[in-house]
């Protein structure tokens, strides 16, 4: 059991440090490249309430803040996620939730929650993490076990690494079956001999010898 902590405990370092290196689709690097005059119609489009155009303009301005453009990224990262954006949500999450007011850090968790009901993969493995240490929010097992289950679903790595090491402490025989799986999905989506498969790799390693005890679920 012990051991089964200090494995749980090294999953959650893994996916809080390697968050945005593991599941980079928040990641605003590289986006594309617009021309003043697409700017100019993605403008018009986005001040008339389209969140596409607000979605475009928010990646492209985050991407380009070092050339001074912060003002901008703020600008309308903020108007999509007003708009109900999750990806938008998501980055107005990260970029309050460090501030020394407690209104705009509850702002941000709000954020986050919006983010994690629209199915973001991302702000649910978050979500997952605040509730489990009880960071901005009360702490619940049953909470964080739901969202990192949902993350999992979504094929996000570092959730199925989490979500899977607490199904281990229950030991209940449906959950690891689905883990098995969920965990086969992981690795199709990892490079071979990276860090992330070995984690992975380890894994199912000890949830096949946890299948081999479990204990058998109840039939509804």
């Amino acid at each position: 059991m012990k051991l089964i902590f200090k494995i749980l405990a090294i999953s959650l370092v893994v996916a809080a440090a390697g968050f945005y290196v593991l599941t980079n689709s928040h990641t605003s690097c590289c986006t594309e490249q617009l021309s003043n005059a697409e700017i100019s119609a993605l403008t018009a489009n986005a001040e008339k309430g389209d969140v596409a155009s607000m979605k475009r303009l928010f990646l492209y301005f985050e991407d380009r803040q070092e050339n001074g453009d912060e003002a901008k990224a703020s600008y309308w990262t903020e108007r999509a996620a007003k708009a109900g954006d999750a990806q938008a949500e998501f980055f107005m999450y990260d970029r309050l939730i460090g501030s020394d007011n407690s209104d705009m850090r509850q702002q941000a968790i709000n954020y986050l929650k919006d983010a994690a009901n629209r199915g973001d993969a991302e702000a649910q493995e978050r979500l997952g993490e605040l509730f489990l240490n009880g960071s901005g929010v009360p702490k619940s097992q049953d909470e964080a076990e739901h969202w990192f289950h949902l993350s999992a679903e979504a094929a996000n790595v570092p959730a199925i690494l989490t979500s899977c090491d607490l199904v281990l402490l229950k030991n209940k025989s449906d959950q690891l079956r689905e883990c098995l799986k969920l965990n086969e999905i992981g690795t199709s989506q990892v490079k071979k001999m990276s860090n992330k498969a070995k984690l992975l790799a380890q894994q199912h390693d000890r949830l096949v010898t946890a299948l081999q005890s479990a204990t058998p679920s109840m039939s509804k």
